[in-house]
């Protein structure tokens, strides 16, 4: 790929104040409706371009959404900014103040010194920057990362809902940006914990019933085994590296190095 092709996908973006249409090359079969949702990183620059986060998965979070009407033969085309904590607080520090992919953080403003003190010396907080994956849990879409938090999506108006965090919802310090649906409605997550051992969890989430809620899902959901670490001071990179066949889970522990 050209240069001048790859400079353009760290250009940042805009949200777009009303829907756009989109310019259409052939026919929409008649068969294709509804709307197609994408998320991932498009903006880079803070403080009018003084800082540049400095990954390009370190870019804060944006959904767009093509809106398909075949009848009509029209695609309309808009997107927003994922209002993480992240970003809404990086824009009034106008610095990252969560350590990102490869961006570390900054001092908080907003917190009080001994707030600072401790965020220096036990830099906890992980970031709900969701910029890697939309997926459908029963209902409702989700906006997720390699971190802890998923956050709901409204995927009409693309605004941005409750934050979840995967240790209150499946016991999972860090958790899979690809969870996986099967035929019969429950989905599967893999994700790891530390406190007991580094361990690979795979999680089981039953089908949404009538008259419950996402939320009642969750409440539902377990671990369902645990796989030991092949080493004692490293994890593989499991996030990506988990898939399901017709009866079996299968898991693979890659070397991360």
């Amino acid at each position: 790929m050209p240069e001048k092709e790859i400079l353009k996908m760290y250009q940042s973006a805009e949200e777009t104040t009303e829907p756009e249409i989109v310019q259409i090359n052939g026919t929409i079969p008649e068969w294709l409706e509804g709307n197609f949702l994408q998320i991932g990183p498009a903006k880079w620059e803070l403080d009018n371009g003084q800082f540049t986060l400095n990954h390009m998965i370190d870019g804060f979070s944006m959904i767009s959404k093509f809106s398909i009407d075949s009848s009509k033969q029209e695609v309309l085309f808009e997107k927003k900014f994922l209002q993480s904590d992240a970003y809404k607080r990086a824009l009034v520090a106008k610095r990252p103040v969560f350590t990102e992919f490869g961006t570390q953080s900054y001092p908080d403003p907003g917190k009080s010194f001994f707030s600072k003190m401790i965020s220096a010396c036990l830099p906890i907080e992980l970031s709900d920057n969701n910029t890697e994956n939309l997926f459908q849990l029963g209902n409702e879409v989700f906006a997720t990362s390699e971190t802890c938090y998923f956050r709901s999506i409204d995927p009409c108006s693309l605004t941005s809902g409750e934050k979840y965090d995967s240790n209150k919802c499946f016991g999972l310090n860090v958790d899979s940006p690809h969870p996986i649906t099967d035929e019969n409605g429950v989905t599967w997550q893999m994700g790891n914990t530390f406190m007991t051992g580094l361990k690979y969890n795979i999680v089981k989430i039953p089908p949404l019933l009538p008259n419950q809620s996402v939320k009642d899902m969750m409440k539902k959901s377990k671990i369902i085994t645990s796989i030991n670490s092949s080493w004692t001071g490293m994890m593989s990179y499991s996030h990506q590296a988990f898939t399901l066949t017709k009866n079996y889970i299968i898991f693979i522990e890659q070397v991360t190095n």
